[in-house]
């Protein structure tokens, strides 16, 4: 086989028997052959200088083919990503890719993202992939320089914020006029109880220690149409540690809000704040 690349040739010496189809064996090379040989390498290495140097802008493509010349390019489009084409001898195994717009990045076995999840990219981004002989590897992600650290919340920083912070109400499903909250889910929940009947507000499902000093407020709405009470799980307490025990407004689609801070795994301080009629 003619060694027409770089890659092609053995770390061997003396199995480097051609350049490009000419014979470079001892006592068989013309004088022509020679020169010949030495362009053919010439070549092949101007070739492999290639593959360092910006290439041509890519167009998205479900299987984006980055197998042509250059390290570094500019992806263009929002066609959603799920593979890279695999290099050939003559195109890189590492590239550098610019995403000029917002298209989605697929992570699979095949294309190995580094948070290990997809990814919708912004114009300005920038990646770095490697191919390990089968796969394609992201070892580098760089957000556009439009992306403002001063303004990233970090868990174990002190900040300030200078806007309003809020989080998500999760509405609770009564099983059997029974809601069970999860805390990983959210810190506020709503219910609207079931019409008429006694209804449970049961501990949390996964309350561990984890999520002692969690904090904030159930949101409970008395049926429209007929009251209903409300009982509340034995891990629910008071102020003075005592089962929390209340009479929910009976006004129909009256509002009374509860605030709650988990003490324990088997201890949350619950408090009301009153109800709204």
């Amino acid at each position: 086989m003619a060694e027409d690349y770089l890659v092609s040739y053995s770390l061997t010496a003396a199995a480097n028997t051609s350049i490009g189809g000419i014979n470079i064996q001892e006592n068989q090379m013309t004088f022509p052959s020679i020169n010949n040989a030495i362009r053919e390498q010439m070549s092949h290495l101007k070739g492999f200088k290639n593959e360092f140097e910006k290439g041509a802008d890519i167009a998205s493509a479900t299987a984006l083919p980055v197998n042509v010349a250059g390290m570094y390019h500019d992806v263009t489009g929002t066609t959603t990503v799920t593979s890279f084409a695999a290099p050939t001898n003559d195109t890189s195994h590492f590239k550098i890719l610019q995403f000029d717009g917002a298209l989605t990045l697929t992570h699979s076995s095949s294309l190995v993202l580094l948070t290990g999840a997809n990814r919708t990219t912004v114009a300005g981004d920038t990646g770095a992939y490697f191919y390990d002989g089968t796969n394609w590897i992201e070892v580098f992600y760089n957000l556009p320089a439009s992306f403002d650290i001063a303004n990233v919340a970090f868990i174990n920083q002190l900040q300030t914020f200078t806007a309003a912070q809020r989080t998500t109400v999760t509405a609770l499903t009564p099983t059997t006029n029974t809601y069970t909250p999860t805390l990983d889910t959210s810190n506020d929940f709503s219910a609207t109880l079931e019409n008429g009947v006694s209804n449970t507000m049961a501990n949390p499902s996964d309350i561990d220690a984890g999520c002692v000093g969690q904090s904030g407020d159930f949101i409970i709405t008395q049926n429209g149409t007929g009251a209903s009470t409300l009982a509340w799980g034995s891990y629910y307490k008071n102020t003075a540690g005592e089962s929390f025990t209340d009479a929910i407004g009976s006004t129909l689609s009256g509002v009374t809000t509860y605030s709650y801070r988990v003490i324990s795994a088997t201890h949350i301080e619950l408090i009301k704040v009153g109800t709204v009629a």
